[in-house]
C-alpha cells in the first residue's frame, strides 16, 4: 500500500479552485500555491474540481503564429480545420487510390478558406501555370 492521503486544508483547495477558474494552468496554480503540479492535479480530482478540456490550438496557444506561420504550418492549418481532402475540386476526381491535397489559391498561405481541395496531377499543373 501507499502512503496515506494528506488531507489539505480548505483554504488551500478553494484557492487552487478559484485560480483554475480563472484560467490558470496547472503550473501557474502550482507556482502560486508552492506546489507541484502533480500534487495541484491530485487535490483537482480528490475535490472534485472539473477539468477545462485540453486545448488544441488557436490563437490561444502560447506557440501560435498567426500570420507568421510557414508554409508547412499553413498547410497543418488548414489540414486541422478542414480535414483531409478526398476528392479534387478541378476534375471531379474521387478515386482513394489518388493523392489529394490542400492548394493555396492566391498563395495567401495564412488564410485557410484560400485553399481549394486537388488531386496531386491538378495541384501541379495549377502550380506550373498549365490549363487542363
Amino acid at each position: 500500500m501507499g502512503r496515506p492521503s494528506r488531507i489539505w486544508p480548505d483554504e488551500v483547495v478553494e484557492q487552487i479552485g478559484t485560480l483554475y477558474a480563472s484560467g490558470q494552468t496547472l503550473l501557474q496554480v502550482g507556482d502560486a500555491t508552492g506546489l507541484n503540479r502533480e500534487t495541484v492535479r491530485k487535490i483537482m480530482v480528490r475535490h472534485g474540481i472539473a477539468r477545462r478540456p485540453k486545448y488544441r490550438g488557436g490563437s490561444d496557444n502560447n506557440r501560435w503564429a498567426g500570420s507568421r506561420v510557414g508554409y508547412s504550418g499553413a498547410h497543418k492549418r488548414v489540414r486541422k480545420l478542414r480535414g483531409t481532402p478526398s476528392r479534387c475540386e478541378h476534375c471531379g476526381t474521387t478515386d482513394p487510390e489518388t493523392r489529394y491535397e490542400w492548394a493555396s489559391k492566391t498563395r495567401n498561405y495564412t488564410d485557410p478558406g484560400d485553399y481549394l481541395r486537388l488531386c496531386k496531377s491538378c495541384h501541379v499543373s495549377m502550380d506550373l501555370g498549365v490549363q487542363r
